[in-house]
């Protein structure tokens, strides 16, 4: 069962505050990333989500951030690792 979806403009939005929380302090970093950044806040995932809900089973506990695993999935290969731990999800 797919759980909540969080709609791409959340997703816009909730980016855009956390990183405006986390600038000035950490700018170097947000500079540093701000590629990965961008091709996030731009992919809209939305779609994707008529494509994923026949895979899941109609009964059980709904699975949790699909749309944040596919958006780790696409960190992860822009990054060249293999390894989750390799970088942290806010």
């Amino acid at each position: 069962m797919l759980g909540n979806w969080r709609k791409h403009g959340e997703y816009q939005t909730w980016l855009k505050s956390k990183l405006i929380s986390l600038m000035p302090e950490h700018e170097a970093q947000i500079r540093y990333y701000g590629s990965v950044v961008e091709k996030v806040y731009v992919l809209n995932l939305d779609p994707l989500k008529d494509v994923i809900v026949p895979l899941y089973s109609s009964i059980g506990r709904p699975a949790q951030n699909q749309p944040e695993l596919f958006r780790a999935l696409v960190v992860m290969v822009h990054c060249k690792t293999q390894d989750p731990t390799k970088f942290v999800i806010y």
